[in-house]
This record gives C-alpha cells, sequence and structure tokens, in this order.
C-alpha cells in the first residue's frame, strides 16, 4: 500500500485559504439579509412615546378615507403602505421599504381616530426614520401620510414655499405612477 506525502506549507496555506472563502460565503449574510436584520431592528428597538401634533391643523385630514396604498420614494429609497379595513374598523397595514442594499416587509393592524394613525407596531423605511403614528393630511388639495416623525422640519419646509415638503408624506400611488 502507499504511502501519502505530507502537504507541504504552501498547501496548507492554500487549504486554509480556500476553507476561509468558503466559510465566509457560507456563514456571512449577503447585504439584503443584513440590511433587512438591521430594518428590523429598528422597528423591534422603537420606543413609542408622546405623539407629535400637527401645529398648523388646518391641513389635518381627519375625514381622510386611508384605504388603500401609499407610496414614497426618494432617491434610491421606496416604501409603500397599504391600508385593507376589516370589519372590526381598524386596518390591516402591509408596509414594504427597500433601497439599494435590502428591504424589508412588516405586517401591522391600524386603527384610524380623531386624525391620528395608530399601528399596533413600529415599522421602519430603509431610510432613518421608524414610526407607529401617522397624521393624514391635506395640501393643495391633495391628500398624504405623514408620521409623526420630523413634524417641525415638514411643518418648515411647507411654510418655504418650496417644493422640500413633499420628501417627508407618503402619496397616493397611482397606476400612471407605477
Amino acid at each position: 500500500m502507499k504511502r501519502l506525502r505530507r502537504p507541504t506549507v504552501v498547501e496548507w496555506i492554500t487549504i486554509v485559504g480556500v476553507s476561509a472563502i468558503l466559510a465566509a460565503v457560507l456563514l456571512i449574510p449577503d447585504t439584503a439579509t443584513s440590511t433587512r436584520r438591521q430594518i428590523e431592528r429598528r422597528a423591534r428597538d422603537f420606543e413609542a412615546g408622546s405623539v407629535d401634533r400637527l401645529t398648523d391643523e388646518s391641513i389635518l385630514a381627519a375625514d381622510a378615507d386611508i384605504a388603500g396604498r401609499w407610496i414614497r420614494w426618494h432617491r434610491l429609497n421606496r416604501s409603500t403602505l397599504f391600508f385593507l379595513p376589516r370589519p372590526d374598523g381598524r386596518f390591516d397595514v402591509r408596509f414594504a421599504t427597500a433601497g439599494c442594499g435590502g428591504g424589508c416587509e412588516f405586517v401591522r393592524i391600524a386603527s384610524f381616530a380623531n386624525g391620528v394613525i395608530r399601528l399596533d407596531g413600529a415599522i421602519a423605511e430603509y431610510g432613518p426614520r421608524t414610526f407607529d403614528t401617522l397624521h393624514p393630511i391635506r395640501v393643495d388639495g391633495a391628500e398624504y401620510l405623514l408620521p409623526a416623525h420630523g413634524l417641525a422640519e415638514f411643518e418648515e419646509k411647507l411654510r418655504s414655499d418650496g417644493d422640500g415638503w413633499q420628501w417627508y408624506p407618503y402619496r397616493r400611488a397611482d397606476k400612471a405612477d407605477e
């Protein structure tokens, strides 16, 4: 019986290097997985506090019909909210957010009363916002859903008469925009 020779130092280095590369490929999550985990962690770690109110309540659309699809995008980031009415007066909510590094989906239940939409758990966008409350608003006759995160900044942009305010709220999704 023929005896096998022992690997040389170079062969050992090659074996260890190839094994390390294979382990990295198999064990380290891809970008989309790590992005999803980060978004889920932000939503899970969100601590609900007092809800900011709009200082200009004339734009509040407490009578808005929130059922349907709402969308927000900024550069390469896109988020979509879909509200489906339930028999008990609340809404099933499906939320999807994505960007160039991956995305995430959430399923929540929302209640809507007195111009405030409250989700039963926080949702996190691909971008920096995490929230569990939205306000339906009406600007120039169009309805929007505005997260209760950064209301002061939004109202400042709205008063400045520029278009910068449009990056903050979700707007109704039209088939023409898809």
